[in-house]
């Protein structure tokens, strides 16, 4: 098991600010890079007791538990094709190889509907590319 060094870290790094600070300033106490090694009852109260040994009240616990794709056995080695641990390598069309559609970008269920429209486009003959990158907008408001 691994634990992250900061939130949601597929997604831009201000994008994990920015959910941090929002998370922080509703009093939610976040740590990354933490395991929770245990949680008990105390009485009246639940600790989670973490992989440094430190105890927490907690009134929630949520597991982050990820996706992981599967693509053993799938016989990709017989067309040329070798995943990574995130998935299959596409292009900017979201193409595996020339007629290929099957991604392992940005796991969420809005980012597949945008990578259906962009795969779309480009089997009616339009030229688009899939664009990942936040807006510089969207970064302003975390402070340097």
């Amino acid at each position: 098991m691994c634990s992250a060094d900061r939130l949601i870290p597929r997604e831009d790094p201000c994008i994990s600010e920015l959910t941090l600070q929002a998370l922080e300033s509703d009093g939610i106490d976040v740590r990354v890079g933490r395991q929770v090694s245990r949680i008990r009852r105390d009485g009246h109260s639940d600790i989670a007791e973490l992989d440094d040994g430190s105890k927490i009240a907690i009134d929630v616990g949520v597991i982050g538990a990820g996706r992981t794709p599967r693509t053993q056995d799938l016989g990709l080695e017989t067309i040329g094709i070798e995943a990574s641990p995130r998935g299959l390598p596409i292009d900017q069309r979201c193409r595996v190889t020339e007629g290929g559609d099957v991604t392992g970008v940005m796991l969420f269920t809005h980012v597949a509907k945008y990578q259906g429209r962009v795969v779309t486009d480009n089997l009616l003959g339009n030229h688009r590319l899939a664009r990942y990158q936040p807006s510089p907008e969207s970064c302003s408001a975390i402070p340097r």
